[in-house]
C-alpha cells in the first residue's frame, strides 16, 4: 500500500462565500510521485459550522509542463451543494492566483459544460463523447 505525504493544512485565501485551505500531496511511490496542491474550500458564512469541504480541488503543477499550464486534475462539489456556484468560485479564484492561466480536461459531459462555462479552451465535443 501506498504511503501518502501531506502538509500540515493552512488557511490559503478567502472568496466571497469559501474559507480556502490548502493541503500539498505526494503518493512517493505512486504512478505520479510529483506533488498536488488539494484546496478545500469550506463556508465561511453561516454554513462555517459545516464541518466537511464544500468543495475540493486538485492542482498539479508537474502535469502543468506537459500541458501548458497549472492543470486542475479534480474539481468535486459536494452533493448537497451543487449548482450553487461554488465551484465556479474557487476556480476563479485559484485561476486568478495561477496567474490566469489555470487548464483542465472534462471527463464527463457535465465537467466539459462546466470548464466551458468558466472559459477554458476545450476541442468542441457533444454528449456522445463521453461515456454515460
Amino acid at each position: 500500500m501506498n504511503e501518502v505525504e501531506l502538509s500540515v493544512p493552512h488557511r490559503e485565501f478567502e472568496t466571497d462565500r469559501l474559507a480556502v485551505v490548502r493541503v500539498q500531496m505526494r503518493i512517493p511511490h505512486g504512478i505520479d510521485p510529483s506533488p498536488r496542491q488539494v484546496y478545500m474550500g469550506f463556508a465561511n458564512d453561516a454554513l462555517a459550522s459545516v464541518g466537511w469541504p464544500l468543495v475540493t480541488v486538485t492542482v498539479s503543477e508537474t502535469i502543468a509542463e506537459q500541458k501548458g499550464g497549472p492543470f486542475v486534475q479534480f474539481i468535486e462539489t459536494d452533493a448537497r451543494c451543487r449548482r450553487l456556484g461554488f465551484a465556479t468560485e474557487i476556480w476563479e479564484a485559484l485561476n486568478e492566483r495561477y496567474g490566469g492561466k489555470l487548464i483542465g480536461e472534462a471527463g464527463t459531459w457535465a465537467g466539459y459544460l462546466f470548464l466551458k462555462s468558466v472559459g477554458v479552451t476545450l476541442p468542441e465535443a457533444d454528449r456522445s463523447y463521453f461515456p454515460p
